[in-house]
């Protein structure tokens, strides 16, 4: 039987998640071996979370509960309200320490009622700062990554726009250049510095703050970190 324990963290309302040590879900060998993060989004396991499905166990945990599923661009896909709803990776070393990667997912907008509604990101540091996000604008839907330069966020605004259709977006950092994918083509890129430190990866809002801020609303599916920058290829294939 598998333990689950959920505590609520004080002052901050969110939750932490252990899920005892009895073993885990069984991870699928046939996956890559550079693919650190998989959450296909076709189940909700227990104690509301997620599972991933590669040999690295990166259990995410629902905010009071996770979002319903619903038919997606590959199976099932995680709906996201726009208002609260979002998803917390349980701390992760491996992650904390890439120092080269490719994050990719499918999404699908919906009812977007915030300023910025942001799909996944890796927070740096404990105020507004990312080590990698990509979120979109609400007025023009726009797609921007941002990051830390040591400085500020740099917000890159690329010119890119979603719909109520699906879209595969993707960033890839080789050590210098991030690179946007948008629905398997190259689209843009930039020239910046990587910042990263043992803060939350979140998926479907932004933290400012240690609080939630700029939930995303709409679908989100097929969510995938490798540790190393995808070659454009490979990034077409997973935008079949």
């Amino acid at each position: 039987m598998r333990v689950w324990l959920i505590v609520l963290l004080a002052g901050c309302g969110r939750f932490a998640f252990d899920p005892g040590s009895d073993g885990g879900a069984t991870p699928d060998v046939s996956l890559p071996s550079d693919l650190v993060l998989y959450y296909p989004m076709d189940e909700i396991a227990p104690g509301n979370s997620l599972e991933d499905k590669t040999p690295y166990g990166h259990l995410a945990v629902c905010w009071i509960t996770c979002p319903p599923l619903e038919p997606g661009i590959k199976g099932m896909a995680l709906h996201l309200d726009g208002v609260q709803d979002y998803v917390e990776v349980l701390p992760a070393p491996d992650i904390d320490a890439l120092t080269t990667y490719t994050v990719a997912f499918w999404a699908r907008v919906d009812a977007q009622t915030n300023a910025a509604g942001c799909m996944i990101g890796k927070v740096f540091g404990t105020a507004d700062a990312n080590s990698f996000q990509i979120c979109m604008t609400m007025a023009t839907q726009q797609v921007f990554t941002s990051g830390w330069d040591g400085a500020m966020n740099d917000d890159f605004y690329v010119g890119y726009y979603l719909d109520a259709s699906w879209h595969h977006l993707a960033i890839t950092y080789d050590g210098t250049l991030e690179r946007l994918y948008t629905d398997g083509a190259f689209w843009k890129m930039r020239v910046r510095p990587l910042y990263f430190d043992t803060h939350e990866l979140v998926i479907g809002t932004d933290y400012d703050n240690s609080a939630p801020f700029a939930h995303f609303g709409g679908w989100l599916d097929d969510v995938r970190i490798y540790n190393r920058a995808l070659a454009p290829a490979e990034i077409m294939a997973l935008a079949q």
